[in-house]
This record gives C-alpha cells, structure tokens and sequence, in this order.
C-alpha cells in the first residue's frame, strides 16, 4: 500500500507485497488482495463475489495483462511472481511458458540434472509435450552436448 519511485506496492496477507506499474496502482489497490500459492512460491489474488453463494479467484497478473485465452498462460519474465510490472508479464503458451523455467536440476545446462544418486549427469529434452531420455553421462559437460546436439539435428 506505498508507492516508493516506479515501484507501487500492494500489501498482501503472509506479510507479503506485490509490485505494480503507477499507471495501474490506484485502480488496482483498490481492492484486498491476498498471497496464494503459485506452485514453489507466492502470487497475489483477491475474491470476485459473482453472486447466489459463488465468488471468483481473479489473479492480479491476470488483472494487468488480460486473462489469456484457450491453452495460453500470463509468463513472469523474471521468475517473479509477486512481479507484476508489465514488462515482466507476457502471454504464451505453457510449453514457452516451462522453457523460462529458472531450476535446471543442479545444472547450469538446460535439460542437464544429476541422477539421484549424484554419481552421474543425465541428459532429457522435451518437445511437443513428449520427453526423450537421451542418456547418462560421466561428466556435465558431455550431457550438454548431447542436450546441444540432440537440439541441432531437430
């Protein structure tokens, strides 16, 4: 509930805040908005009460960017999901939306993680929702380079 220079903070229940633009500040302060779980972390939402005893949850990115249509999803750019400036929010669809994902298993290698017992790398790549195992290795670097291979061929 303060605005401190371009940022504008919206205070959310679980002693949490959300970030705005100043152009949607006011109009969107106006409300109670409260911190729900997202997956691993936190976003902001608030209660629309439709009527006869039903209500609506409207997510706050929602509320800046538009509520995306058919199979597409609201991406923080970031990771942030308490982040809503609109230049960290972009609609795409959800396999986009998983390639923007921050954890990459313990690897700094896209579809690159160590096998459970740490002793070695594997090596996936998903595309068109189907996930290929390409393999297990003895070092990061030549899992990546099936990953990188794998990528050039298809």
């Amino acid at each position: 509930m303060s605005k401190m220079g371009n940022k504008n903070y919206i205070k959310l229940s679980k002693n949490k805040y959300a970030i705005v633009d100043s152009k949607d500040y006011d109009n969107l302060n106006q409300y109670t908005w409260h911190a729900t779980r997202h997956g691993v972390s936190y976003c902001a939402a608030r209660k629309h009460y439709l009527g006869g005893g039903k209500d609506q949850t409207i997510l706050l990115h929602h509320a800046v960017i538009g509520r995306p249509l058919g199979d597409l999803v609201v991406d923080h750019i970031n990771h942030d999901p308490l982040d809503n400036h609109s230049c960290n929010l972009r609609i795409v669809s959800q396999s986009t939306n998983c390639c923007n994902r921050k954890d990459r298993g313990a690897s700094k290698y896209a579809g690159v993680s160590k096998t459970k017992s740490g002793k070695k790398w594997r090596s996936t790549i998903r595309i068109g929702g189907k996930t290929t195992h390409l393999g297990y290795f003895h070092s990061e670097i030549e899992a990546h380079v099936s990953y990188r291979d794998w990528r050039k061929v298809k």
